[in-house]
């Protein structure tokens, strides 16, 4: 037990608000030009909301191959990444959790991708999917 006038230290973050921008880089994903069309054999997958169960699990293998109109390279979708879904009534996020090989994001998606190394992806995601207070 401290004696009486000793106070206690904690490595503790500061108790500050962030901003979003603070914690991640914000885009849209790739713009597709009309509805997706899959293509056998296509260059890139593409993640959608029906690759999510009602959990709000990831299935990858569900994903779609398409071809791109323009460049995708700075679409790419990696492990670490939060896609925060940006309409609808059921808005949610999910932290991407495993590679992923030439594969974007519908536009529907927001990318966050983490550039304070103190945050993890997973809790960045499930911070997000808390009811507001």
């Amino acid at each position: 037990m401290p004696c009486k006038g000793h106070r206690r230290q904690h490595n503790l973050m500061p108790s500050s608000k962030y901003s979003i921008s603070d914690l991640a880089t914000i885009r849209s994903g790739y713009h597709f030009r009309g509805k997706v069309e899959p293509v056998e054999g296509g260059k890139y997958s593409v993640i959608q909301i029906k690759d999510f169960d009602a959990e709000r699990k990831f299935h990858r293998e569900s994903l779609e191959q398409v071809n791109l109109d323009r460049d995708g390279q700075p679409h790419l979708i990696r492990k670490g990444d939060v896609l925060f879904l940006s309409r609808g009534n059921k808005r949610f996020a999910a932290a991407i959790t495993r590679d992923l090989i030439h594969t974007v994001a519908a536009s529907y998606f927001y990318v966050l991708r983490v550039i304070n190394q103190r945050i993890l992806p997973e809790y960045l995601a499930w911070y997000i999917n808390q009811a507001p207070l």
